[in-house]
């Protein structure tokens, strides 16, 4: 919800909110793909190349060569899905290491790949 609001007014991120239905499942459903909607198509590329992620995380040159983004066009895809909060950074300042949230990982392969599949 947090990102959104940087996307969003307040006041259409609240409607969203209550137009959705009220049950956990279908509330994170509906910021996940609601946030998956607000994505720029490279972070979108970037990230779905993230579900080969291994479960210690990678670094940034593995996920820039997983995403085939040019190096500028990586950075601002990365920065996004960070901002987002749908990855995040494990690790230390010498060697940061970049994990998937395990509900990003439920959606991408639950309601992404089953539109994709539908």
């Amino acid at each position: 919800i947090a990102a959104q609001l940087t996307l969003l007014p307040l006041a259409d991120v609240l409607d969203n909110l209550r137009q959705a239905q009220h049950t956990p499942e279908a509330l994170y459903r509906y910021i996940y793909r609601h946030t998956w909607s607000c994505l720029v198509e490279d972070a979108k590329q970037l990230l779905i190349s993230m579900l080969l992620i291994s479960p210690e995380g990678e670094d940034v040159d593995w996920l820039t060569a997983m995403s085939g983004l040019p190096a500028d066009r990586f950075v601002s895809a990365l920065r996004q899905l960070l901002d987002a909060s749908l990855v995040e950074i494990g690790g230390d300042l010498t060697e940061p290491r970049y994990h998937l949230h395990r509900l990003t990982i439920t959606f991408l392969r639950t309601d992404l790949m089953q539109r994709w599949s539908d």
